[in-house]
């Protein structure tokens, strides 16, 4: 009577210790019967009262089987890893992964042995993981995004070669530094300070084998374009300039297009070789970059507007040059803030004259304007930037110009002259043509709306005729900018300073 009482009291037990152990879903796990309700079926063979260590299985909540030997179902998996992963997972182990998970229980009852057939369900199911790295991308809302990387040099090594599409590893490497950096004193630009946006963070854990990075060149793949897969390409073809190919891929400039193949392209300059395929899909980044530039530029000082006066020995109509018109220069610095490699803003620190600009007098036979241009030229926008330059692509006889901080921004007339077309046609868009009368006439294309002058207008240089637009046949919003000498079209940098602005 005493021994099955202890039975009793035994089996008591052990139920109580599985539902403390187990999970909820686990709650009925013992039948009339003795059958663990598991995914294997298996039996409970006897209750005794030798307490047994035993390990549950669980998926998701939901119980697999039971483990009689743990450290005989380690060893399968050690031999496992050994034969199948060692070499290309060196020095870590395999565990379970994702969903699956194991909970220990000491229990007063003896369970069938069924490790073997636990072990071949799991593999089945692709159960097992590798110990390996985990980075977490956050940002205050929590984790975005999680990559599993074997060698955390091949993240280090793929981190820094995305860096160096924005900033170099040598100003990255001098902004490190606690030292100050110097006053600019030559045109160009440099890096003052970068970050990441978002938090990375390492730490280790069990991944499935199929979702771990294998080398720098998948984890940077990953840092340019994050889970998207979709790739756009393009085919060189005879006569394609890098500024052609930017132009009508998304409006990006050479650069951008360099970035996205630095194994064929390696100048902004190159000749291109006709079958080249190009990668066009900018970067989808997970991560954004911010990077702070100066920008000093040698820039045009433009005078103020001709100063007229009136002569009475000079006929109507005629004019007589007093002092010639002259533009001065200045070296301008700009602070930039650029994200992922494109320029988001931008804003003037500073200015120094170097050669003042000298305000044109004329003296004309009757109080008016004059008609005529003074034969220079000043950029139709403020902070002029080539976006695509003369012979981008074929055909493309002219400039188009953007303004580097101000997507829609004010158009100006580039010199004197009188308005003689002021119409919207499926290329050009809303355009408008001056006539300088002096043999020039230049042309304005994409304007957002018609311009704010009209035919038989006299302008100054300077004047506002409207707003930049992406009007007509545009792939961005530019000014599509021509000058033309007797009619014929002519690169515009014969007479103005294209290399401060390129």
């Amino acid at each position: 009577m005493k021994n099955i009482l202890t039975v009793a009291i035994s089996a008591v037990i052990s139920v109580i210790i599985v539902l403390l152990l187990g999970s909820s879903n686990d709650a009925s796990v013992l039948s009339v019967t003795g059958e663990l309700n598991g995914k294997i079926p298996q039996t409970i063979l006897s209750y005794g009262d030798t307490a047994h260590e035993y390990y549950r299985v669980y998926d998701g909540g939901e119980l697999v089987g039971i483990i009689s030997d743990k450290e005989a179902f380690d060893q399968k998996l050690e031999e496992l890893y050994q034969s199948e992963y060692a070499s290309d997972y060196p020095n870590t182990y395999m565990a379970l992964a994702g969903d699956y998970y194991m909970a220990k229980e000491i229990a007063y009852y003896e369970v069938e042995d069924i490790d073997d057939e636990i072990f071949d369900h799991l593999l089945e199911r692709d159960a097992f993981g590798i110990m390996t790295n985990i980075i977490d991308f956050s940002t205050d809302e929590g984790v975005y995004a999680t990559i599993y990387v074997a060698d955390m040099a091949d993240f280090e090594e793929a981190i820094s070669r995305f860096l160096n599409n924005f900033i170099s590893e040598s100003e990255r490497t001098a902004l490190s530094s606690s030292s100050v950096l110097d006053e600019m004193t030559e045109v160009g630009d440099r890096s003052i300070g970068y970050r990441i946006v978002e938090t990375i963070t390492t730490h280790t854990g069990v991944a499935k084998v199929r979702g771990i990075m294998m080398d720098a060149d998948e984890v940077y793949e990953y840092f340019c374009y994050g889970d998207n897969v979709d790739r756009d390409f393009y085919t060189v073809q005879e006569g394609d300039t890098l500024q052609g190919v930017g132009y009508f891929n998304g409006d990006m400039s050479p650069e951008q297009i360099m970035m996205l193949n630095p194994n064929q392209i390696f100048s902004v300059d190159q000749i291109l070789t006709p079958g080249m395929v190009l990668n066009v899909t900018y970067f989808t980044s997970p991560i954004t970059v911010i990077v702070t530039k100066e920008s000093l530029r040698l820039e045009d000082v433009y005078p103020e507007q001709t100063i007229v006066l009136e002569d009475s020995e000079l006929y109507v109509g005629s004019m007589q040059t007093i002092q010639e018109e002259q533009t001065g220069s200045s070296y301008t610095l700009y602070e930039e803030t650029w994200i992922n490699g494109v320029l988001m803003t931008g804003h003037e620190v500073s200015r120094s004259i170097i050669t003042q600009p000298i305000q044109g007098i004329v003296a004309v036979g009757a109080q008016q304007k004059p008609d005529v241009g003074t034969g220079s030229f000043r950029w139709p926008v403020e902070n002029a930037h080539i976006s695509n330059g003369w012979l981008g692509y074929s055909g493309h006889y002219a400039l188009d110009l953007i303004n580097r901080y101000e997507r829609y921004a004010t158009l100006y007339a580039a010199d004197n002259g009188v308005v003689i077309e002021k119409s919207y046609d499926s290329i050009s868009g809303n355009y408008i043509v001056i006539d300088h009368q002096n043999g020039f006439k230049t042309y304005y294309g994409h304007l957002v709306e018609p311009a704010i002058v009209d035919i038989g207008d006299t302008v100054m240089k300077g004047d506002e005729l409207g707003t930049m637009g992406s009007t007509g046949l545009a792939y961005g919003v530019h000014v599509h900018f021509e000058l033309r000498l007797d009619d014929v079209r002519i690169n515009p940098c014969i007479y103005m300073n294209c290399e401060a602005i390129s």
